[in-house]
């Protein structure tokens, strides 16, 4: 009965909006900025029915991130931190627990590149940050599995819809084979899980 819309707002920051809802009539609550700086490709995972986490390209285009708390539709932030010190393009969060998240990411290299954080009240600290293949990699999105596997979903170097799967134990992200999805030009990407084996992708063709 309730979800959040996270996106970058008047100011351009990273805000959030907490909606109830009653059928099919919705009521937002208050919107909320999550941070003070330029804040782009927002995506928003829940972490649980009173949590989630936003995930952004901050002021240094960083991977940045930032935990929030929900009572009713009033949102609480935590501190917002960098995930990585590269710049990083199409950030994508996908909740792998309550107290873990994904992050996936156009990395420095143009790879496809992820990193996993763990959470603990509102307070981020995340692992090392993996590139998943070695090609152009554009339109990045994450679907967690399992708590501990994703796939990411991308554009890859012949422009087809590719993804990769990866296994996660801690914050230690192992990556599977690269797979081209189909053989046609596809731009942006996104992934959603079906079950811990199954997922699909869309594309514009």
């Amino acid at each position: 009965t309730s979800f959040v819309v996270a996106y970058q707002g008047a100011s351009g920051y990273a805000d959030a909006v907490v909606s109830t809802v009653s059928g099919t009539a919705i009521t937002p609550g208050t919107p909320a900025a999550l941070n003070a700086v330029s804040s782009s490709y927002t995506s928003v995972a829940a972490l649980s029915s009173t949590s989630f986490v936003v995930a952004y390209q901050g002021a240094s285009y960083y991977a940045d991130a930032v935990v929030s708390t929900v009572s009713g539709t009033a949102i609480t932030h935590g501190t917002p931190v960098a995930l990585n010190a590269v710049s990083s393009y199409y950030t994508s969060a996908a909740a792998l627990s309550s107290t873990s998240f994904v992050v996936a990411y156009q990395g420095a290299s143009g790879y496809a590149d992820a990193v996993v954080c763990t959470v603990s009240g509102t307070a981020i600290t995340c692992g090392t940050p993996v590139a998943l293949n070695a090609v152009s990699s554009g339109y990045t999105s994450a679907a967690a599995l399992s708590s501990t596997s994703f796939v990411e979903g991308y554009t890859g170097a012949s422009n087809y819809a590719d993804a990769v799967v990866s296994t996660v134990s801690g914050t230690t992200i192992t990556p599977g084979t690269p797979v081209a999805l189909n053989a046609v030009g596809s731009s942006y990407t996104s992934a959603a899980a079906l079950s811990s084996t199954s997922f699909v992708e869309g594309y514009t063709g």
